[in-house]
């Protein structure tokens, strides 16, 4: 393991280079953009700092959180985490506390709805209910009336599909579950239990961590520096184009390096950047049932726009999830960091999905903004002579889309890929999998150890959402 070469400069990326940079000298990191962080760094706009979205570190892990620490120089700050969703004109807590819903509802709405949550949840006991796609896994967890009133248009506004499209797996891994134990224990008993969420990668985790100084790219930008001071070696603006094989082994990639074009020679590739990215690069071309499956599974992109208020404050939750508006999710960066703004001022983010070069992702950015703030002034939340500027950040690859069936074409991509010895795929957008940034260095740095460790690449007879590491 002489030469290390990391295909991305995200936090997946970042994450595996720097725990490698501790044993291994020669590793060097390729990243296309012109600063590391991908979807987790901040961006700079006439003085100040966005996140590219809500981007807090939340973990049950506490040798992760040590491990964060570490690299942050303890300059961290924490807070709760606290959302809302809103359906007419009700706010209701988010990830769906039941009592909170039937509670604050038409008493006839929730006396139907309680009935068929306690329904689904007595029948999910005694028969486990074959979920064929995501709908039928929310109808039969929560009961048809909630999943209609709170999840239904939801999931199509920011997937793009219906529901019914969408695989079974995508509700599970990131939806939280409501338990009848739950609801007696917070409703008559008054217990509470914050860490009861039923399922494994959205965990309900209610401290959140966050840079005490700059925004979220501070936490990228100090590992990065750690890197180098470790020997590892950063290009920026520099894309990979090519993946070179010799009887099944990376020997080379091809990238450009500032103005120029290289040749570098890896004895082994970690990649983090699209999966039908990397199965296009690699040279000689792959069979056509492994180009085929890469480019039949698909990324959702996001516009992120930035709104600088002339306000002290606009809201006190974290973010909060609408079904109705033009975004599906509005954030007051100031409740992450009071630091990021002026006294007086403060600044929103406003998420709305799309597909990459659709209607929406080329649309006028004057008109979106002004879309955008027309949705948040009819809230009440502040008025068009509160905004003092506004502007959109774009996000090609943001979410990996799960639609039905999308687990046999990354079996195929898996049982090629696992081939290539000296290989490695792995995060959010390099094993297709939606999964958060803590996820990710956890990922990053279990690799790190395994390959410090001489572990041969093996994994699993085929791919497993819930078990795979790495492709």
């Amino acid at each position: 393991m002489n030469r290390i070469g990391i295909i991305g400069g995200g936090i997946s990326g970042l994450s595996v280079a720097y725990s490698l940079s501790r044993h291994v000298k020669n590793i060097e990191v390729f990243e296309k953009e012109h600063e590391v962080g991908g979807i987790m760094r901040s961006v700079k706009h006439k003085g100040y700092l966005f996140d590219i979205g809500p981007h807090g570190i939340h973990t049950n892990n506490e040798i992760l959180l040590k491990k964060i620490e570490e690299i942050m120089d303890g300059e961290l700050i924490s807070y709760n985490k606290f959302a809302e969703i809103k359906y007419k004109n009700k706010y209701y807590n988010y990830p769906l506390k039941p009592l909170n819903v039937l509670l604050r509802m038409n008493p006839v709405f929730s006396i139907w709805a309680g009935l068929n949550l306690l329904y689904v949840k007595l029948k999910y006991k005694l028969v486990k209910p074959e979920d064929r796609n995501a709908e039928e896994w929310l109808e039969n967890r929560f009961g048809r009336p909630l999943y209609r009133v709170f999840f239904k248009d939801y999931t199509m506004k920011i997937w793009g599909v219906k529901p019914t499209k969408l695989a079974a797996s995508f509700a599970k891994h990131r939806i939280p579950t409501i338990s009848i134990m739950d609801m007696i224990k917070k409703g008559l008993l008054r217990i509470q239990d914050p860490f009861d969420t039923g399922h494994s990668f959205a965990p309900q985790v209610y401290t959140v961590y966050y840079p005490s100084k700059g925004g979220i790219g501070e936490f990228p930008n100090k590992m990065a520096s750690k890197i180098k001071n470790n020997g590892g070696r950063i290009h920026l603006s520099s894309e990979v184009s090519r993946v070179n094989l010799r009887s099944d082994s990376v020997v080379s990639v091809d990238c450009k390096v500032g103005k120029k074009h290289a040749r570098k020679p890896v004895d082994t590739l970690i990649s983090t950047i699209p999966l039908p990215e990397l199965v296009r690069m690699i040279t000689p071309k792959l069979d056509k049932e492994t180009l085929e499956a890469a480019e039949s599974i698909s990324y959702r992109s996001l516009l992120v726009v930035c709104i600088i208020v002339k306000k002290s404050r606009v809201f006190k939750p974290l973010h909060i999830y609408f079904t109705n508006k033009i975004f599906h999710r509005l954030t007051e960066l100031k409740n992450f960091g009071r630091h990021l703004f002026p006294k007086e001022e403060t600044g929103l983010m406003a998420e709305i999905t799309c597909d990459y070069d659709d209607e929406k992702w080329n649309s006028n950015q004057e008109e979106l903004c002004k879309e955008v703030v027309n949705d948040i002034t009819a809230e009440g939340f502040m008025k068009e002579g509160d905004v003092k500027d506004c502007f959109v950040i774009k996000v090609r690859y943001a979410y990996p889309r799960y639609g039905v069936g999308f687990e046999e074409a990354l079996n195929k991509i898996y049982k090629r890929l696992k081939r290539i010895k000296n290989l490695y795929s792995f995060g959010r957008l390099g094993i297709f999998r939606y999964i958060d940034m803590d996820i990710c260095m956890e990922q990053g740095f279990r690799m790190a150890d395994e390959l410090v460790k001489g572990k041969q690449k093996e994994g699993l007879d085929s791919f497993d959402i819930e078990k795979t590491l790495y492709i």
